[in-house]
């Protein structure tokens, strides 16, 4: 994940669609992530809260029970940084 065109993570897992992150890393790709971003009605089968972007993107924010707190990118209007699909979670 790239959302300054910077990679973060240091960990590849389930064939590459999730990262896994430090806390404060976690919290600062979340923090830029969140900046301009508002609260909407996530899909019934979603598990968490839903945000769009001023640019569009939008993401997930869930509890998972194997990984714990999880970003999930859901649509990210072809960024080739922000993958539809990829997931970042907590070391």
């Amino acid at each position: 994940m790239a959302p300054r065109n910077e990679l973060w993570g240091d960990r590849q897992v389930n064939k590459g669609k999730t990262t896994q992150m430090a806390r404060r890393e976690f919290e600062e790709f979340l923090g830029d992530l969140m900046k301009g971003a508002e609260e909407i009605t996530p899909a019934a089968t979603y598990k968490g809260l839903r945000y769009r972007r001023p640019d569009g993107t939008t993401f997930g924010l869930r509890r998972s029970t194997k990984n714990g707190l999880t970003i999930d990118i859901i649509d990210s209007l072809g960024n080739p940084a922000l993958k539809p699909g990829a997931r970042d979670t907590l070391l």
